[in-house]
């Protein structure tokens, strides 16, 4: 079914190689790759003599290499050292492993899958296996990173994923696009005097600019846009040497671009934290208004009651949480971990979780622990409310 989809009749260099009108065109070779870890000894009890090995689970350390060679994958170590590997269900991968690039023909690349059954290349050492693709969609212009994954635990289970991630090379191509670049230039230049005005701004002031908390939104903001300046930089410059070897290539050769969609992510990221400290930024408007002075003066007189109140809730959710997950941990999904009970019970405390669907399950094991564990989880949400009321009511 994946040579049906991936390959024509003919060679994919006489004819356009494309899966669908919807999906694009599969540029160059598609690659499988293959993850191989080696047998270690046992982890066993110390008056218990066993000289077996064990299949531990994955790690760069556990690679195994001692097949290379044997048969047409040939083993390729990993890109580079921050290289982003995948994420699967079982273990994080990175992009080494046992290499083949299927040939352009359907007919070629069948041949060359059989003689890998032959040769049994998927065995009891097999970690992972990956069907790796770069897709083109020209009506989106979109170039995308295609990873299909089969994974085998070393307790026998099999899981399937997929990771799939787009990303621009050609962004510039029309008048508005060089409207685009135009703003871009203006925001590097905008950084440059922000981070002049910041450095200004404490070398005049010293030690007291340290004191301000909204200085150091000002730092973090200018920090994060020279970062992101010089990560645009970066990103440019693996834009070149993609295309580059593309070009050189003729398109025909596999090109991994999951490399440059990953540092898209780092991008986006980037762009969040910038964007929260503007908003941080324009909470200092606020405090024209009325009924955030309000507020704001209620903070300052109030503080320390304040943060008392919110240390009281943190310990009743984890409290909570704790005995909600060692009583219902067992046959409530939504309390199997300690994590999963501190957001069922904020979401409990604010009426966002429908305690009555729970309910049909825990009564099956004790029909009046749920209700007292409620009522407790009440009333303690009583105490901590009327601590804020009586704390207002003192200073006001």
């Amino acid at each position: 079914a994946l040579l049906d989809t991936l390959y024509t009749q003919t060679s994919l260099r006489d004819e356009a190689h494309h899966m669908s009108e919807s999906l694009g065109y599969v540029l160059g070779h598609v690659q499988l790759r293959q993850i191989m870890i080696r047998p270690e000894p046992c982890y066993t009890m110390p008056f218990l003599n066993s000289n077996q090995n064990c299949l531990h689970s994955y790690s760069s350390e556990r690679n195994d290499t001692s097949h290379n060679g044997k048969s047409l994958l040939v083993f390729k170590n990993r890109d580079s050292i921050i290289s982003p590997g995948v994420w699967g269900q079982a273990a994080w991968y990175d992009s080494s492993g046992y290499v083949l690039q299927l040939n352009n023909t359907r007919k070629e690349a069948a041949e060359q899958l059989e003689m890998l059954e032959m040769q049994k290349w998927i065995n009891i050492h097999t970690c992972a296996v990956f069907v790796e693709l770069t897709l083109f969609n020209a009506a989106s212009n979109l170039f995308s990173s295609v990873t299909l994954l089969l994974e085998v635990t070393p307790t026998g289970q099999v899981f399937t994923s997929s990771h799939i991630m787009s990303t621009y090379l050609f962004r510039y191509i029309s008048v508005w696009d060089n409207c685009i670049l135009g703003c871009e230039l203006l925001y590097i230049v905008l950084t440059l005097w922000m981070l002049y005005d910041q450095l200004h701004q404490m070398m005049k002031m010293g030690h007291t600019y340290f004191s301000h908390f909204w200085n150091y939104i000002e730092l973090l903001m200018a920090v994060m846009s020279l970062l992101y300046t010089g990560f645009y930089i970066y990103r440019f410059v693996l834009v070149s040497e993609a295309v580059e070897i593309m070009r050189s290539t003729f398109y025909n050769e596999f090109i991994n671009l999951t490399f440059l969609t990953w540092w898209d992510e780092m991008l986006k990221t980037l762009t969040g934290v910038i964007l929260f400290c503007i908003l941080l930024k324009l909470l200092r408007v606020l405090r024209y208004h009325q009924v955030f002075w309000r507020i704001q003066v209620v903070y300052r007189r109030c503080k320390m009651e304040l943060l008392v109140a919110a240390s009281l809730y943190a310990g009743l959710i984890m409290a909570f949480s704790s005995l909600s997950t060692g009583i219902f941990g067992s046959v409530v999904y939504s309390m199997r971990s300690l994590w999963s009970s501190v957001l069922a019970m904020s979401a409990l405390s604010v009426r966002g979780l429908r305690w009555r669907n729970e309910r049909n399950i825990t009564s099956d094991q004790s029909p009046w622990i749920d209700i007292v564990l409620i009522f407790s989880f009440t009333l303690c949400h009583g105490f901590v409310l009327t601590y804020v009321s009586v704390s207002l009511s003192v200073h006001f």
